[in-house]
């Protein structure tokens, strides 16, 4: 899973640059796979609570859509910040990247909504250092209701499954928050000199 002779269970700020490459080819999308689009305004000002990129020593999620069939994949890197029992991913880390990547196969098919229930059920241990693929998928729409599902592994080792119910915000809900993130664009950027 992480890989022999693989130093990624260690922070990342200690690997050679050598490492560092080894780990951006894992996170390469699959044959048949094309990268979702980043959020734009949070990605860049650090607000995303699972980073696509190596900007500390917990995750690091890269997410895809299969053209196939839509289905959504995350690869994600789970480092030593991210540790729950000893030498291994808190489950806390587990979830949040579940979310963040059911969310993902949601807001792709034009769909905004929240996650209203989430229920992840742990299978096995996820060592520190594993680069694990997350696949999330929609079953159901019905009304504002979304049901979806997803599943983390590694190769045949499956660490989690979940299934969620996701709820359609409602139009002036999505007004609100986009006045909202205005208005912290332009404090923040008014405080800068």
């Amino acid at each position: 899973m992480s890989g022999e002779g693989e130093d990624f269970w260690r922070p990342w700020s200690e690997w050679s640059a050598e490492a560092r490459a080894r780990l951006e080819r894992r996170l390469e999308p699959e044959p048949g796979w094309e990268p979702l689009n980043r959020e734009r305004s949070t990605a860049r000002r650090g607000r995303v609570f699972v980073p696509a990129d190596l900007v500390d020593d917990r995750l690091c999620l890269r997410m895809f859509r299969r053209i196939e069939d839509g289905r959504v994949f995350g690869k994600v890197w789970f480092g030593p910040g991210a540790e729950g029992p000893p030498g291994h991913a808190h489950g806390g880390s587990q979830s949040a990247v579940v979310d963040h990547v059911l969310g993902a196969a949601v807001w792709s098919q034009g769909m905004r909504a929240f996650t209203g229930r989430l229920s992840y059920t742990y299978r096995t241990l996820l060592p520190l250092g594993t680069v694990a693929t997350c696949e999330a998928w929609l079953e159901e729409v019905r009304g504002r209701k979304i049901a979806a599902k997803a599943r983390l592994f590694a190769g045949d080792v499956l660490f989690g499954e979940s299934d969620a119910l996701f709820i359609r915000m409602r139009e002036e809900h999505l007004q609100a928050m986009a006045r909202e993130v205005g208005g912290h664009e332009a404090a923040s950027s008014r405080g800068r000199g």
